[in-house]
């Protein structure tokens, strides 16, 4: 076995660690807006949160190679790319405040992301710390990595006029131009002093685990266990350990409850009933922001006792609406035939409303007339 060291690390530490190299048969950059938004989105949330809060970015596999003793990236090269291209943008801005303001501190602050993580590079000197693959290498170098801002208006970036991936580089800089450019006039007069903040958790709250070794089959091997042999953590993952570090003292307890919802739920995705549960009591949440919701407000040994309260009441109502001919969570007749047919219907985006009714205590015959009303609209506005 080839392994180095494994570890998590501030993004920050990572960069400015040592050089980083993209081999060449690796495919280009290829990042778009939903990537791009996510990753902006996720940088905002831990600035405005006003907390020592991480972020978790995501693995970065490096394999060392013995014979010419660089590191290649080779799994987390559009993570790394994205960031330089971010820092990019900082480093202008940075410097465009320092000019404008005679501040000091601001031009500090463009000179440590040149030197810390994106390197020198000018006409004469090519020491950057991130060497692309490819088709990238020159295009970033050009565009990225040499300092000045980019005229995004010029026709030879015209998508028809560039290569794919030279094309996702240049849109992703124009990205974070427009978000950071908007960024900075809400914080006006106080724009240096927040768009340092924002820097400071671009560099110290996102972590990267890395895992390092010195032989390439080991790194793909490495490779290929976390992105195609294992699958993805779900929301409810993501809960479960979550209520278990929060829980403390009631570990036991929490553990018990949550077992006893899994099987309530008879073999319904957790995922999509914690998610009828929030869309039920909250405002609503996109299946990828649902964790982020529930963290943010599931903070205390209380929280998690009443999280697992109202999931393990609402387990059997989940089951009696999605398996009705199985499972019977209602004494009214005529409540569990609507349930099956509207089963039959196919319907499903009505369940935080029962839900909601069953946790305020609802009658039966209440949500009998309510599910009637449901039941009609489907037909009429999906049916017909």
């Amino acid at each position: 076995m080839g392994m180095l060291n494994s570890n998590l690390i501030k993004l920050g530490s990572f960069l400015g660690n040592e050089k980083l190299f993209i081999p060449e048969y690796q495919r280009g950059y290829s990042w778009d807006e939903t990537q791009l938004d996510d990753f902006w989105i996720d940088l905002v949330e831990i600035y405005e949160e006003n907390t020592r809060d991480e972020h978790f970015l995501g693995q970065i596999v490096i394999h060392k190679n013995k014979e010419d003793g660089k590191r290649y990236i080779i799994d987390g090269q559009q993570r790394i790319s994205t960031t330089i291209i971010l820092l990019d943008i900082l480093r202008t801005k940075f410097k465009e405040i320092a000019d404008s303001t005679n501040n000091n501190d601001a031009n500090d602050d463009a000179e440590d992301i040149n030197t810390k993580y994106i390197g020198r590079v000018s006409e004469s000197k090519k020491e950057q710390y991130l060497s692309m693959g490819g088709v990238d290498k020159e295009f970033f170098i050009n565009y990225i990595q040499t300092r000045g801002p980019i005229d995004y208006s010029d026709r030879k970036f015209e998508k028809k006029r560039l290569r794919p991936s030279n094309y996702n580089i240049f849109y992703a800089s124009k990205f974070f131009e427009d978000k950071v450019s908007k960024f900075i006039t809400k914080k006006a007069p106080n724009e240096y002093i927040e768009l340092n903040k924002l820097y400071q958790c671009l560099i110290n709250q996102f972590i990267l685990m890395t895992v390092e070794t010195d032989d390439i089959n080991e790194a793909y091997i490495i490779f290929e266990s976390l992105n195609a042999r294992g699958k993805a953590l779900e929301t409810a993952d993501l809960l479960k350990n979550h209520i278990l570090r929060v829980a403390q003292s009631d570990l036991s307890s929490a553990t018990e409850t949550w077992n006893t919802i899994i099987d309530n739920l008879d073999n319904i995705d957790p995922t999509k009933f914690i998610r009828y549960y929030w869309n039920s009591t909250n405002r609503f949440a996109r299946e990828k922001d649902l964790f982020k919701a529930l963290r943010k407000n599931i903070k205390t040994q209380s929280d998690v006792n009443t999280l697992l309260a109202n999931l393990r009441f609402l387990s059997k109502v989940c089951a009696a609406i999605l398996h009705p001919e199985d499972n019977k969570d209602f004494d009214l007749t005529e409540l569990n035939e609507r349930l099956i047919e509207m089963q039959k219907l196919d319907a499903s985006s009505y369940i935080p409303v029962i839900f909601a009714l069953r946790l305020q205590n609802y009658s039966e015959e209440d949500i009998n007339e309510v599910l009637k009303a449901i039941e009609t609209l489907v037909v009429r506005n999906f049916v017909v």
